[in-house]
């Protein structure tokens, strides 16, 4: 009877995964088909974050509770209202048929930027600078499965 240590054909075979792993691979598909599904739709999104925006926005007066006049500021997205607004204003807020309109800028976002240019160009280079000494190195040396003593010293470095 064995008392513990290696055992021949014992344990995973080599180059099997786990259930654990199976499944977080089963999982990164499905999200990867649905992202690929959707790229088109993502890079846009991103572009429009990257370059920045403007939206508009409507003011409807509206009656609140008691009777009181209240201001609601209602983002349009009908382009024919858009449209109106941009031939009778020139770009510039206004009132069109007695309703008030005003833009607001979205900003570019510098994260959505570094992250396209990064896609495009490739990741640039990250460069660490020391000033100090290095005291010592390491030499990583791989030693083959069967190797004589000979051939072990040879791999090592000569003092």
């Amino acid at each position: 009877m064995a008392s513990g240590g290696k055992r021949a054909r014992a344990g995973r075979k080599l180059g099997s995964k786990g259930k654990a792993t199976l499944e977080k691979q089963k999982v990164a598909e499905a999200f990867n088909q649905r992202v690929m599904a959707k790229a088109d739709a993502l890079f846009n999104a991103q572009l429009t974050l990257a370059i920045g925006s403007m939206k508009v926005f409507r003011v409807d007066e509206v009656e609140g509770e008691g009777g009181k006049k209240k201001r609601e500021h209602v983002h349009v997205t009908d382009a024919n209202e858009i449209q109106t607004l941009l031939d009778e204003h020139d770009g510039m807020n206004g009132v069109v048929d007695g309703v008030y309109y005003y833009f607001s800028d979205v900003l570019p976002d510098n994260k959505a930027i570094e992250a396209m240019l990064n896609r495009a160009l490739g990741k640039p280079k990250e460069t660490l600078e020391h000033a100090g000494e290095i005291a010592h190195t390491h030499k990583v040396v791989r030693v083959p499965p069967k190797v004589s003593k000979e051939e072990w010293s040879e791999l090592l470095p000569q003092k």
